[in-house]
């Protein structure tokens, strides 16, 4: 497959097609050969010479999201109620933006592999030219959250199906393990989102509430082991595909859950307590009914708080060990109380804060550092804007600057497994909100850039 850069597209343009000729034909013929010489075409057939994405990346497939650059021969001119059959989808060229003798047009971001590629013209339908693509990172990734009980994974915030859905094993509040252990029945809706090809992100519980009495010391010397392997039993049975869990989520969120780490010795009890759940829970997959493990896969995600903790070194003492995460991430939410703001609540200098979610530690690029360091994806259960509410100065509201920055960090991972936008207004006694309909000008950002 050719990639043309922005500029050789234009440069391209410019020359008729010209600059298609040469090195460039000579590649496509290799792709895909011409059985048939230009000279012998009628005028109003047009041949193509190919389908290019117009970004110059070093794969040899497109990405989803991408423009594509369909070009006909050089002489040829598009007449109009032309159209282009990109898989099975007809896109008018009325739509695409013209450039001499080719069209620019946008991927759709549902469809992936390769696809055969048609135009008609003048009542002339060209050859097929395949065009292989895979969707783009953070196209792919893309998650939401929309309401308890239930995965709400309806696309009214997006352009496109979204891959991930987010569920709740647990919210450290239940007195006992009940609510950690959901029956098939109860999580008919994620089947649902599996039987569509989701992906579920499970924030698991390590604990109930700890009037219950339990405790990460008591967990990591195994008490709980029997809880882990009905959860681990429960899901195979029910979610016949891949499902991440992120065990313990925010747990350097001091005593905001049960399972919070406040000291490093709280650090070690957690690292240790997550190794067993994990390998618990490796245990039962693998003595599993084949019948039912047979496309069943579960993936882990280390998930704290981004920031520094109240003790030194505490992100670094309880991280679980490389055998036993494959995510590594937090909960991200544009929020800080030391931010200065405009008189209607939004953030004075959008790019200052951002700055500081880069370089604060713990924070961005540390995780970014991290995941590498470690050989391992990044992933955030749970992002979005906050409100400011009168009860709460934590948001930043409507930040278009935020979604569309967070989207370009996303693109340059090297390793992306999910991120998943909290689109939902819980019943908190701070009153933040964080539900896209909330903020105009960010959704549109969203859309544009998920």
């Amino acid at each position: 497959m050719v990639e043309l850069s922005r500029r050789q597209l234009l440069a391209a343009a410019a020359l008729g097609g010209a600059a298609l000729l040469g090195p460039l034909t000579r590649s496509l013929s290799r792709e895909r050969p011409f059985t048939r010489s230009l000279r012998r075409e009628s005028a109003s057939a047009p041949l193509l010479r190919g389908v290019f994405r117009v970004d110059n990346r070093s794969s040899s497939t497109g990405r989803m999201g991408d423009y594509v650059f369909l070009a006909a021969r050089s002489e040829f001119a598009w007449p109009s109620g032309s159209t282009i059959k990109f898989g099975t989808m007809t896109i008018p060229a009325a739509q695409c933006t013209p450039y001499a003798n080719a069209l620019l047009f946008h991927v759709p971001a549902h469809l992936a592999g390769t696809v055969p590629v048609t135009a008609r013209a003048g009542g002339v339908t060209s050859n097929a030219v395949d065009f292989t693509y895979l969707p783009s990172d953070v196209t792919a990734s893309t998650g939401l959250y929309r309401g308890y009980g239930t995965v709400r994974v309806e696309e009214a915030s997006l352009t496109h199906p979204v891959r991930y859905g987010v569920g709740y094993l647990g919210n450290g509040r239940e007195t006992d393990w009940s609510a950690n252990e959901p029956s098939p029945h109860v999580i008919g809706g994620e089947y649902r989102f599996w039987q569509n090809g989701g992906v579920m992100v499970w924030q698991t519980a390590m604990l109930p509430a700890l009037s219950s009495g339990a405790s990460l010391e008591a967990g990591a010397q195994g008490a709980y082991d029997s809880h882990w392997t009905r959860l681990a039993t429960a899901i195979m049975t029910s979610i016949p595909g891949p499902s991440y869990f992120s065990i313990g989520w925010e747990y350097s969120n001091a005593n905001y859950f049960p399972w919070g780490v406040t000291s490093l010795a709280d650090a070690l009890h957690y690292a240790a307590y997550y190794q067993r759940i994990v390998d618990v829970m490796r245990l039962t997959l693998a003595r599993g009914d084949p019948n039912l493990k047979a496309n069943v896969e579960f993936k882990f995600g280390w998930n704290f708080n981004r920031g520094p903790s109240r003790v030194p070194d505490l992100i670094e003492t309880s991280y679980p060990g490389d055998a036993f995460v494959d995510v590594v991430g937090f909960d991200f939410y544009d929020s800080g109380y030391r931010f200065a703001r405009r008189p209607d609540g939004t953030w004075a200098d959008p790019s200052d804060v951002w700055s500081h979610y880069l370089s604060d530690p713990y924070s961005l690029d540390w995780l970014s550092q991290f995941a590498i360091d470690h050989g391992k994806a990044v992933g955030f259960p749970e992002w979005g804007l906050v409100g400011l509410h009168p009860k709460s100065a934590l948001g930043g509201g409507d930040d278009p600057f935020f979604i569309s920055a967070f989207s370009a960090w996303l693109a340059k991972q090297p390793r992306l497994a999910y991120h998943c936008y909290f689109d939902f207004d819980p019943l908190t006694t701070d009153g933040t909100y964080h539900s896209l309909q909330n903020f105009p000008r960010s959704a549109v950002a969203f859309k544009t850039h998920f």
